[in-house]
């Protein structure tokens, strides 16, 4: 599949052998397929799809990660489309029963065998229950656990193959995505998670009436079955509410902004795929999310970050951007920091004659993530949640409401949670606490740890590891300046030795030679055919 794409260079990298056996049962026929002329993105995107349902939501999450894939291939990746055959009603209903039980015609007075949504992982069914209540169901597609699994193997064994046989993509850190995707989708197919999900969200929003959260029907629910509330709305990416007359466009959007940024800074508790396609709006301008399947946790230390991180980006301030990368550990000794600080630099110029409202959030963050990670800082999944929260609250305004400005909206939420860490001792004295703890820590171990190093001194059994760098290198040139010197040494012993014997002239005679100078012919020609071995090692070795 991969030569079929126009990846053959890979084939050959990651299976050399396989390459060579082809050619050789193929009598040499067997050549390389021309190249495909379509961009490496669109053909990445190809290959994926065709791959099949759980590489599909592997491309979809790379989407979400601007840290690690450039945004000409994450354009492409958004194109990927999670739409499948169902399965039949029949095996839907027989899964059904099996799972929870019951007989579906005694609990339901109303079930659809078509499906309003078909994906991958599960499809979603409309019911209604004995009592009148309209529901879904989410039903998870039968053996897609084992799919996934064998999927993963493989999406792993690329990930090794990767990084062992191409070093231009160590930058990547394909085998830490794999395994992060890994865990995220082992999330996203339990449904008792999804179901805990939601109750917490209802819990955080509770008395809240801008905010809607689906009832769960923990009766026709488990692992993997989901039965919910049926939510009767329109979600913010459908064109029916542009000119729906039932909602104002700019109250839907500032209840959209302040629903998305009070999950991440309020509550610490997110749902990681706000996109518009999975909020609806309800009557009165309220909203409801949908598909609670992978969702966030933060401490108050990553809020409070994300809360600065947030400000220097929104005010183009390079110089705390690059101090809260060496304060998060972020940076080391391979990062250019000059370079780093002239490229933001120049990033934050282009916009520097441009009012903050006339810029595409999105774009503005898609570039800072690509050249941060051009310089190989990788940046943890909390700071990357800043950049898409702003470019979902960004295009969500811009489409419902253009001449709406969202910066406006975002700013004085902000500051007002600002304003309230600000009041708050416990942020203000954070550093102080840390390091007082650190400190308290280290007078509390220190008996421990300097009797133990006392109790191995005592025994002879203290041992310090030294390693100077480049010491193994200096020590391979000094071997070699000790073998150079050693040949010459010997070299000119051995022309000693031969001299003496051609002037000794004892021995007995050999074609009217004395056997003596025999053995100085022999030894001038060892010597000078070991001095021009010495001669052209000294050339290669870059001695002379």
């Amino acid at each position: 599949m991969l030569a079929k794409h126009g990846f053959s260079d890979i084939v050959e990298r990651v299976a050399p052998t396989v390459n060579k056996v082809t050619r050789w049962i193929t009598f040499g026929r067997f050549r390389r397929r021309k190249q495909d002329s379509k961009p490496t993105a669109v053909r990445i995107k190809n290959i994926i799809e065709e791959l099949g349902p759980t590489f599909i939501k592997f491309g979809q999450i790379l989407a979400t990660r601007p840290d690690l894939v450039p945004e000409s291939l994450i354009i492409e990746l958004k194109k990927l489309q999670d739409d499948v055959a169902p399965f039949s009603q029949d095996l839907m209903k027989e899964h059904v029963e099996n799972e929870l039980g019951i007989k579906v015609d005694d609990e339901f007075s109303e079930f659809h065998g078509s499906p309003m949504a078909a994906a991958s992982i599960a499809q979603v069914h409309e019911a209604r229950l004995k009592d009148g209540s309209r529901v879904v169901l989410k039903i998870q597609r039968p053996h897609i656990p084992g799919i996934i699994a064998t999927d993963v193997d493989i999406l792993t064994q690329l990930a090794d193959a990767l990084e062992e046989n191409f070093p231009e993509f160590a930058q990547y850190r394909p085998r830490l995505i794999v395994a992060e995707f890994k865990k995220s989708i082992l999330k996203e197919i339990d449904f008792d998670r999804e179901a805990y999900n939601i109750k917490r969200f209802a819990a955080n929003y509770k008395g809240d009436a801008r905010y809607h959260t689906p009832k769960v029907y923990a009766q026709y629910s488990n692992q993997r079955i989901l039965c919910l509330e049926y939510i009767d709305g329109v979600n913010l990416r459908s064109e029916d509410l542009k000119d729906h007359p039932e909602f104002d466009k700019k109250e839907v959007v500032l209840a959209a902004t302040e629903f998305i940024l009070s999950q991440t800074f309020v509550h610490g508790f997110f749902h990681a795929d706000p996109h518009p396609g999975n909020v609806f709006a309800l009557p009165g301008n309220r909203l409801c999310l949908i598909d609670y399947g992978i969702v966030g946790a933060l401490s108050q230390e990553q809020i409070d970050d994300l809360l600065s991180y947030i400000v220097f980006i929104l005010t183009k301030n390079v110089d705390r951007m690059i101090r809260m990368y060496q304060r998060l550990g972020l940076i080391d000794e391979h990062v250019d920091q000059r370079m780093l600080k002239s490229d933001l630099t120049d990033i934050v110029e282009r916009y520097y004659e441009v009012t903050l409202e006339s810029v595409d959030i999105g774009v503005y963050m898609a570039q800072i993530f690509d050249l941060v990670s051009s310089h190989r800082i990788h940046l943890p999944a909390e700071l990357l949640l800043v950049g898409k929260t702003l470019a979902t609250i960004d295009g969500i305004a811009r489409d419902l409401a253009p001449d709406m400005d969202p910066i406006k909206a975002i700013r004085p939420f902000l500051l007002k949670i600002y304003a309230r860490r600000l009041q708050d001792p416990t942020f203000l004295t954070r550093t102080a606490v840390k390091t007082a703890q650190e400190f308290s820590y280290a007078l509390e171990t220190f008996p421990r740890d300097f009797r133990l190093i006392m109790a191995k001194l005592r025994k002879g059994e203290l041992k310090i590891h030294h390693e100077h760098a480049g010491a193994e290198e200096r020590h391979k040139d000094l071997m070699k300046a000790r073998n150079r010197f050693a040949m010459a040494l010997a070299m000119g012993m051995l022309l000693l030795a031969s001299t003496a014997m051609l002037l000794v002239e004892t021995g007995p005679l050999w074609d009217d030679w004395h056997a003596s100078t025999w053995v100085g012919l022999v030894g001038y020609g060892t010597s000078i055919f070991w001095g021009f071995g010495f001669f052209l090692g000294t050339l290669r070795g870059g001695g002379m």
